[in-house]
């Protein structure tokens, strides 16, 4: 319509809006596959879960965005964020840089409304080829999808990779310290640990997008697990984190906690 937005139907999914949509083959549009609206997971039977998510990608590379790389780094970012993109691109992830550490960048999108957003990440993607977008609508809530969509990928796509740093777009790192560091890497996953960190309950925290309900976590403390600016796993690491949290009925929304407690 006029406004810029699309109006799909709906159902409410991990507290944010869910939408599954079709890329038609002519890039002008996108559709609502309307077979699964008014399903949430909790309603999916376990045996089901993997074919409703995460395997229905919207936009993904070639096959041979892998070939050579020895470190995939996946980095969730906003549809709205391409000035980021571009940094990413221009700087720590360029060209010569993948060429000479064979470091490369995956970003992770959702769906936005905006319609005029969207045929902008559609012309980036034929620029550029480096981006997954997921049939669910972006939102911070719903950043333990993305992530676990990234780790998908790896584990599908990419399993000759030796190593998945998983970044947010606002850390930066020097790729070559990082391709030297990772030879001395004893374990399966590299990271600053976070410990004896307190749940932040309704009342207890001052940032909405981390409060977490009693019903969702009792404890007053998380488990140890890795902070989620940047954290680095082998592949057997990917693959074991997969089978940990796959399936589950309810996607916890702190992401690091969710998935870095399983190793």
């Amino acid at each position: 319509d006029s406004s810029g937005e699309f109006h799909p139907e709906s159902t409410n999914y991990a507290n944010e809006e869910y939408y599954e949509y079709n890329y038609d083959t002519s890039r002008q549009k996108l559709s609502i596959n309307r077979n699964i609206i008014g399903r949430n997971i909790d309603q999916i039977p376990y045996s089901n879960m993997e074919h409703l998510f995460p395997h229905n990608y919207i936009l993904e590379p070639s096959p041979t965005f892998c070939d050579a790389v020895e470190i995939l780094a996946i980095m969730p970012v906003k549809p709205e964020d391409l000035q980021v993109r571009d940094q990413v691109r221009s700087t720590w992830c360029s060209s010569v840089v993948v060429s000479e550490t064979r470091i490369k960048c995956l970003f992770l999108l959702g769906l936005t409304t905006n319609s005029s957003q969207q045929h902008a990440i559609l012309e980036e993607f034929d620029t550029y080829r480096d981006i997954i977008q997921l049939d669910f609508i972006d939102s911070y809530l719903n950043l333990t999808l993305k992530t676990w969509s990234g780790l998908h990928y790896k584990s599908t796509r990419c399993k000759q990779v030796s190593w998945l740093l998983k970044i947010d777009s606002d850390v930066f790192i020097q790729p070559w310290a990082l391709k030297t560091e990772i030879q001395n890497v004893n374990s399966d996953i590299a990271c600053y640990v976070m410990q004896n960190k307190k749940v932040c309950h309704p009342g207890t925290c001052d940032d909405p997008r981390w409060v977490i309900s009693r019903d969702q976590y009792p404890s007053e403390t998380y488990p140890d697990y890795c902070n989620g600016p940047a954290y680095i796993m082998s592949s057997p690491a990917v693959d074991r984190l997969l089978h940990a949290a796959n399936p589950v009925k309810t996607f916890f929304p702190m992401e690091d906690a969710y998935f870095t407690v399983f190793l």
